[in-house]
Parts: C-alpha cells; sequence; structure tokens
C-alpha cells in the first residue's frame, strides 16, 4: 500500500470512481483504482508485472485474473501497463509491456470498444493471422484509431469507416475481428469489401440476428 499523495494526478484527475466502472465494464473487468491503492512492488515475490523494474500502481484485473492494468509510479504523465500471462509468443509468457501511452489513451480506447462491441449489427471472426498486406489495405480504406498492445493480442487494431468501426485483436496464432455497422446497409455495403481478405469469406460469423442477417444477405448475393 502507498500514501494517496504518491498517486499520479493524471490518475486521480482522470480514473474516477464511475469512470473506473464504466471502463473495467467493457470487458468484465475487476476494479481496483480508486476504491483500493494496491501497488506491485519489484521486492514482491509474485509480481502482477513482471519484469517492471519500477512500483506499479494497480487500476484493474482481467475478470480471471490472467493480467492486469496499472501505471509506474514515479512519472507525473505516466502510461498505462498490462501485465501477466500476455501468452504470445507462448501461452504461459509472463511479462509487463506498455497497453496504451496514457491514461486519458486508456480510457479512450475502452470507450471505443464498447462503442464497437455494442453496435448493432455486429459480426465477428477468428481468422487467419493479420498479415502486413491486410494491414495495409485497412489503413487505406479506413480511418485508423490509436491501437494498444499486450492483451488480449500482441496488438489491438481500431479502425472507422462511413457508420461502421472495426477492432482487430492480432496475436500470433490468429486475429479476432469485430466489425460493427450504424445499421444494416452500412454494414452489408462494408463487409464484401472485407471478405476478399484473409479468410474472411468463411470465417464470418455472428450470434447477432442482425448480424446475422448481413452475412446471409451477402452471402446470396454472390
Amino acid at each position: 500500500m502507498v500514501r494517496p499523495a504518491t498517486v499520479p494526478a493524471t490518475l486521480a484527475e482522470t480514473l474516477t470512481a464511475g469512470i473506473a466502472d464504466e471502463v473495467a465494464a467493457v470487458y468484465g473487468d475487476q476494479v481496483v483504482f480508486p476504491a483500493q491503492v494496491v501497488v506491485d512492488d519489484p521486492r514482491d515475490g509474485q509480481r502482477l508485472f513482471p519484469g517492471w523494474p519500477a512500483p506499479v500502481l494497480v487500476i484493474a484485473r482481467e475478470n480471471q485474473g490472467v493480467v492486469s492494468w496499472g501505471v509506474p509510479l514515479g512519472d507525473p504523465s505516466p502510461p498505462v501497463l498490462v501485465g501477466g500471462n500476455l501468452g504470445d509468443p507462448t501461452p504461459d509468457r509472463m511479462g509487463t509491456q506498455v497497453y496504451a501511452p496514457s491514461v486519458d489513451a486508456f480510457v479512450s480506447a475502452r470507450r471505443w470498444d464498447q462503442s464497437c462491441l455494442a453496435g448493432q449489427p455486429l459480426v465477428q471472426a477468428q481468422a487467419d493471422v493479420l498479415d502486413a498486406d491486410v494491414l495495409a489495405v485497412l489503413r487505406a480504406g479506413f480511418g485508423e484509431v490509436a491501437a494498444t498492445a499486450g492483451w488480449p493480442g500482441h496488438t489491438q487494431y481500431r479502425f472507422e469507416g462511413p457508420n461502421v468501426r472495426l477492432m482487430l485483436w492480432s496475436g500470433l496464432h490468429q486475429c479476432d475481428w469485430w466489425l460493427s455497422g450504424a445499421d444494416h446497409d452500412a454494414l452489408a455495403d462494408c463487409v464484401p469489401h472485407l471478405m476478399a481478405l484473409s479468410n474472411l469469406r468463411e470465417a464470418f460469423w455472428s450470434s447477432d440476428p442482425g448480424g446475422d442477417a448481413v452475412l446471409k444477405d451477402v452471402r446470396a448475393a454472390r
């Protein structure tokens, strides 16, 4: 534990109780700060942020405790770290890396993810590994929003187009795609272009009735 005075001002100002609950709810994470002031110290035997050389103030923990998010102490404008079992390149790789360059960026990314995942209609895919050619096509056709790193893939890419949002969790073994639209027509206009990429023609699916209707219409038209 540490004295409240050691909490970075940017964290205390940005991550209020209400905002902490909001961003944790996106993926069902467990809120730590500001409800508690918990510090992961390099002298601890079992670290939440393995290998990080400085103490880390814990923000939240993943809902099964696999990873944690926090900010390094001693930096007035700290990045947000993710530490624990990061997975890539092996299922049990323990480590820590910068998830977002600032607390503001962390909050913005989580809010963007919520808008993408909660959007309807929604389609998704567990597709082949993301390659440079596919990424180049996406960057040419969409506006790119700030990426995050370390969890649940090694990189999370975010893209926006006319009335659509696209999120990719890029890992060493697969890439998960999430695509939501403002309405049926917006999503139906976008999906055929993406089906030419990777193995998305076969991999796209949806548990959302609206997304399933879009996929049926697009596949029937081809």
